[in-house]
């Protein structure tokens, strides 16, 4: 894939987000949000120091956090965007699959 923002040749990588499951009211906070998230839409990663590990957000606050596999693509600030949303049959839990822009 190319961006034509930057004018060079960059590559989509897609990881699957992995939510927190924080109990009460956080983790249905998070689903509640997932349901309105669709294709396309960007997601900023934050680096949180208490979890070591980088945290998924978009403009209504905190998804979830990233696998601690990527965080080295996550290092130098990439565009991410949301690549699909979708729901579990069994547990009626949505999931989210992000994909991490990187320059070659």
């Amino acid at each position: 894939n190319t961006d034509t923002d930057t004018g060079g040749a960059d590559h989509n990588t897609a990881v699957a987000l992995a939510l927190s499951h924080s109990t009460g009211s956080g983790s249905a906070e998070i689903q509640e949000k997932l349901l309105f998230r669709e294709p396309g839409e960007e997601l900023y990663a934050r680096y949180d120091s208490e979890k070591d590990r980088y945290r998924a957000s978009d403009y209504s606050g905190p998804l979830g956090y990233f696998p601690a596999s990527v965080s080295s693509l996550l290092e130098d600030d990439p565009r991410i965007f949301i690549s699909e949303v979708k729901q579990s049959p069994t547990t009626d839990k949505y999931s989210v699959s992000a994909a991490i822009l990187l320059e070659e």
